[in-house]
């Protein structure tokens, strides 16, 4: 029963919010039970680049700089963006520590609405570093 106090439009949403969260939970324990993906987005593109590539997830997630490890392109370091719903200016992907060579090759994964990959790149360190520079920025 709805709280009288409650505006109508909060006493109308909440229920719709609670059962999305609801739903939302399910699905991340069966994405972390079947393929032990715990962050949603990040992970998901962690594990499609590794299926793509052949490369192993590394299964702590806490490594400074790099998601994978591939026998040729070493540690990989997996970065993606989504479309926006509104026409907003592009959010850029930030790089962070790039001096302290952290990874050997950088990938970037671009989604569409529904998260159907629509772009995807990869990169050595050296290139990532050069393109940064020549910005003068820390953003691709």
């Amino acid at each position: 029963m709805s709280d009288p106090k409650e505006p109508k439009e909060v006493s109308t949403v909440k229920p719709l919010i609670l059962s999305f969260f609801r739903r939302k939970h399910v699905i991340e324990k069966e994405l972390w039970d079947l393929y032990g993906i715990r962050d949603e987005l990040e992970k998901y593109v962690e594990w499609l680049v590794a299926e793509a590539l052949g490369a192993k997830v590394l299964s702590n997630g806490v490594n400074r700089g790099f998601d994978l490890e591939h026998p040729s392109y070493n540690r990989i370091q997996v970065k993606s963006r989504k479309k926006q719903f509104r026409k907003v200016k592009e959010k850029r992907t930030t790089i962070n520590n790039i001096d302290e060579g952290l990874f050997d090759h950088f990938v970037h994964v671009d989604f569409d609405l529904e998260y159907k990959v629509v772009g995807a790149y990869i990169l050595s360190h050296g290139s990532v570093r050069r393109f940064l520079e020549s910005k003068d920025r820390n953003k691709i």
